[in-house]
């Protein structure tokens, strides 16, 4: 009888561990899914690096596009030890936007999505850093990416 009763309270603490384990996946998953449904997920965020450095791609200094709601300021950074830095908001058709903000020329570009950007459309941002040597020599580096700027309402609709 003994035999029993021990291997019957073994069975139930191993049930009761599956029991434990099987209700922190679903608790897991639970906040998971109310994460995805109610808040954007952060945006990749691109580490800052010199335009001194080795692995230095003009390409990079920008993520290909960029998706934000209208509510909430991007901040992008520029590569680190450049001479000037300017940025510049241009629409579909290739017009530049106003940029009410004017922070052209630091190298954050911290500015609301919902100033200067056309909202539900592609809108372009360029960055222009130039680069003078101890010779005096000016290098221009150009990159751009694809900034989209979704109104509340669509992403109402997106739930």
């Amino acid at each position: 009888m003994q035999k029993v009763s021990r291997f019957l309270l073994i069975i139930s603490i191993f049930s009761i561990c599956l029991i434990f384990s099987g209700c922190k996946n679903s608790y897991e998953n639970m906040i998971e899914e109310f994460d995805g449904k109610y808040f954007m997920p952060e945006p990749k965020v691109y580490i800052p690096y010199s335009i001194n450095s080795p692995d230095f791609n003009p390409k990079d200094m920008l993520a290909p596009s960029y998706v934000f709601p209208e509510d909430v300021y991007i901040n992008l950074e520029a590569p680190e030890n450049c001479t000037t830095y300017l940025w510049k908001i241009v629409d579909s058709k290739g017009n530049e936007l106003s940029n009410p903000n004017e922070p052209e020329s630091e190298r954050v570009f911290y500015h609301a999505a919902s100033d200067g950007f056309r909202v539900g459309e592609e809108n372009i941002l360029i960055l222009t850093v130039t680069v003078t040597d101890s010779q005096g020599n000016i290098t221009e580096y150009i990159d751009e990416s694809v900034i989209i700027i979704k109104a509340q309402s669509d992403l109402d609709l997106e739930e």
